[in-house]
């Protein structure tokens, strides 16, 4: 389902900060960092679950501020550039250095798991949403919701993208232009970056908006006497 604005700010609050979550026992609700950080980069980038729990270092271009999900991760088997909004970067950055701390060597992986040399499993980042929204008292959501809460916002009158860039960010095959199907399919080779850069740094101004990390716009129009 799609989050409300409510739930979405509630979320993003025990993001940051769980210290004063307590689970349906009354215990601490305790999710470390970097598995807060990997569902923050669910909320922005809106990509699945499986491509940001495996996202490498070598994936990233953070100068140029894209990722490239190769074909072997992504759900299609095509390669997928997602362009990265400055708050996905500066998340990034800061999972690297975690990633890297006490470590010899540099960890391939964003999200290494604690215990082997491999990335975080995808379902871990279910179970730990589930800890935190229990806590939250929010019901019947996934970090799959999260993609379709952004995806439901690109389209909507709050951002105003079109079907057709809102497939592109999310890396879907099936929305290849209606009418133009055949060409966008066969003969149309374009990545439309800048489209989807635009689409992504939209969401993600509308969603630290909503979470208060933002001023919200104004909606009044200031008359000239």
């Amino acid at each position: 389902r799609v989050l409300t604005d409510a739930e979405l700010k509630a979320l993003w609050a025990a993001l940051g900060d769980p210290s004063k979550l307590k689970d349906k026992a009354g215990e601490a609700a305790t999710v470390g960092r970097p598995m807060r950080i990997a569902l923050q980069l669910a909320a922005l980038l809106l990509q699945r679950r499986a491509e940001i729990a495996g996202m490498a270092v070598a994936e990233l271009n953070l100068e140029e501020a894209v990722w490239l999900i190769p074909g072997a991760r992504a759900k299609n088997g095509k390669p997928h550039l997602v362009p990265l909004p400055p708050r996905a970067v500066v998340l990034i950055r800061e999972a690297i250095r975690l990633a890297n701390e006490g470590r010899e060597e540099p960890s391939p992986y964003v999200f290494p798991s604690r215990h082997k040399a491999q990335a975080f499993r995808p379902d871990s980042l279910t179970h730990a949403m589930a800890d935190l929204t229990d806590a939250l008292g929010i019901e019947g959501v996934s970090p799959h919701d999260l993609r379709r809460t952004g995806s439901t916002a690109l389209t909507s009158e709050r951002i105003g993208v079109s079907p057709f860039i809102r497939s592109k960010v999310l890396g879907h095959t099936s929305d290849a232009g209606g009418g133009s199907a055949v060409s966008a399919a066969h003969y149309d080779a374009n990545e439309y970056v800048a489209e989807k850069r635009r689409g992504l740094e939209a969401w993600e101004g509308l969603l630290l908006q909503v979470v208060g990390e933002r001023p919200r716009a104004s909606n009044v129009t200031p008359l000239i006497a």
